[in-house]
């Protein structure tokens, strides 16, 4: 498989010390995501994609 991935155009291989300097983020903050008193996830839109809240919440 390694082979296949060199034979695209502009592909290169890292080295491990290059990996770690990479740095970046996918731009979603799940420490905005919470549950509401009714049990529905509060907050920006995308949190209903990455938690769940209980039936039961007690506020």
């Amino acid at each position: 498989m390694k082979t296949n991935l060199l034979k695209i155009d502009r592909v290169a291989i890292l080295s491990q010390e290059s990996q770690r300097m990479i740095k970046g983020q996918a731009g979603i903050d799940l420490s905005l995501c919470g549950c509401s008193c009714s049990g529905g996830v509060s907050s920006p839109s995308y949190c209903g994609k990455f938690i769940i809240c209980p039936q039961i919440y007690a506020c």
